[in-house]
């Protein structure tokens, strides 16, 4: 999808990226909530990635996440003709 293809550009790019909530939390077993409708958590789940973010990031590497992930994402989203900006 959209997200693997945003990961693995950033990835190519030396721009680590990670996904720290692949499954929504009502999902989770813990809660193991059934018969629950979330769309907008599992749109989130599937969608959301976590770029680098720390106190001592320096402006110059914040300036090149932010240009890659923008030269990157309309071209991964015209690979899934979704439209850009997202909607």
């Amino acid at each position: 999808g959209a997200r693997d293809g945003v990961c693995r550009a950033m990835e190519e790019q030396g721009i680590p990226t990670a996904i720290h909530y692949p499954v929504p939390l009502y999902d989770q077993p813990a809660l193991a909530l059934t018969g629950i409708n979330c769309p907008q958590s599992d749109r989130a789940a599937q969608e959301v990635i976590s770029l680098p973010m720390h106190p001592y990031l320096q402006n110059e590497v914040q300036e090149r996440i932010v240009n890659v992930l923008t030269d990157t994402l309309p071209a991964v989203l015209a690979d899934e003709n979704r439209p850009f900006p997202i909607e």
